[in-house]
């Protein structure tokens, strides 16, 4: 059968589907064209390593835009559907080229696994918290109302505790911490580890051995701390973290929570965006190197890891895919359903606090609820250790 008298007929009516005659709906087509490609990219420009050049700076932006457009995306292709197939096309493409990095931002867990205890399952609960040197997001203390933020620890009676940014011993009495509060805590988690010079702490049901990690000598802020905890006849290495943050000051967070406000001041964007926008470099330049730093640790350390706390970056990062490697697995992104952030500060909406893990453990819950007294929200996971095979 001679296909050529068909080939020329096919390739123009393909072509004037795509490209189409009417002047309109050509500048649609490009404009979908310029956001599928934007947005493709922000789904993979993680990888680019962050630099003080233009694709240095430009990709972790676009990283941390990606949530913003793959919710454009979602809401564009339903109304496409709808009125304008052409671009529906296109639009659903791109949905598949991005779906690796969708699922992690939306992940679309419907029935978690349940441990079952009477099987013999062995479960244990970790929990992560940038706790804000343990004062009130709300503002000033109440007299007589315990410390919330202790409280929800209390409450969520995780096995093990991983905190960052807790405050110095010397000034626990201005916290609204009770006593009742500090013994419960001192009963229930009899292994504690405090280092106040990188604000981290652990607290831990079962036994604890702090792992010496050493640090960068170009970073001597010691912004992570290890531990190996030993329970139901195994042992975790439990590495807890608290990366660079921006580092924004107070009038940077007012022109950036003016403009998303609605309260443009040109002027004032105009002069505070280089700003702005040398210290969001800077800041993800060093994040890139602690990164590399615990990614190291990690490739030296055999056996079930654990790497948690606030990385004070969104999971398809440089960094966090630095840390998380091709044999972490993320937790929220394991057994979640639809997208979640854990800081709520000055409009700054991120998931930026993460649990990593690997080994013969699995995470099987997860979940981060809403409370109110850091500008952190909590994450509380569960594991289940698996048998070894």
């Amino acid at each position: 059968m001679d296909l050529r008298p068909h080939i020329k007929p096919f390739l123009a009516s393909s072509i004037k589907d795509i490209w189409p005659a009417s002047t309109r709906q050509r500048c649609l087509v490009v404009l979908t064209a310029i956001f599928c490609v934007v947005t493709i990219y922000a789904a993979y420009a993680g990888y680019v390593p962050p630099a003080h050049t233009f694709l240095g700076t430009i990709s972790p932006l676009a990283v941390m835009a990606f949530p913003l457009l793959l919710y454009i995306l979602a809401v564009s292709l339903i109304i496409c559907i709808v009125f304008w197939m052409r671009g529906a096309r296109m639009l659903l493409v791109t949905l598949i080229v991005i779906v690796p990095s969708a699922i992690k931002i939306v992940p679309l867990h419907i029935t978690p696994y349940i441990a079952d205890r009477a099987k013999g399952d062995k479960t244990f609960s970790l929990l992560t918290y940038n706790v804000m040197s343990f004062l009130d997001f709300a503002g000033p203390f109440k007299e007589g109302v315990p410390n919330r933020t202790v409280q929800y620890i209390l409450d969520s009676n995780p096995d093990i505790v991983c905190l960052q940014e807790t405050l110095r011993a010397a000034y626990v009495n201005t916290l609204n911490i009770t006593l009742s509060q500090r013994n419960l805590r001192d009963l229930r988690y009899p292994y504690q580890m405090h280092w106040h010079d990188g604000g981290i702490a652990m607290y831990s049901r079962y036994p604890l051995k702090e792992i010496h990690i050493g640090d960068r000598p170009d970073m001597p802020y010691p912004h992570y701390k290890a531990a190996r905890v030993y329970l139901h006849d195994d042992s975790i290495t439990i590495i807890n973290c608290h990366l660079q943050s921006i580092g924004l000051d107070v009038s940077d967070r007012n022109v950036y929570h003016g403009a998303t406000g609605g309260d443009i001041d040109f002027d004032s964007i105009d002069a505070a965006g280089s700003k702005i926008l040398g210290k969001l470099t800077d800041a993800f330049i060093i994040r890139a190197k602690q990164a590399e730093f615990v990614r190291s640790v990690l490739d030296s350390i055999p056996g079930n890891v654990i790497v948690c706390g606030d990385f004070n970056d969104v999971p398809l990062s440089f960094a966090t895919r630095q840390i998380q490697g091709n044999d972490m697995h993320d937790a929220f992104a394991a057994t979640s359903f639809g997208p979640r952030i854990t800081f709520h500060d000055n409009r700054f909406y991120f998931r930026i606090d993460h649990v990593f893990y690997r080994g013969n453990i699995g995470a099987y819950w997860c979940a981060s609820p809403n409370i109110p007294s850091s500008d952190h929200y909590p994450l509380l996971v569960r594991f289940k250790i698996q048998p070894d095979k």
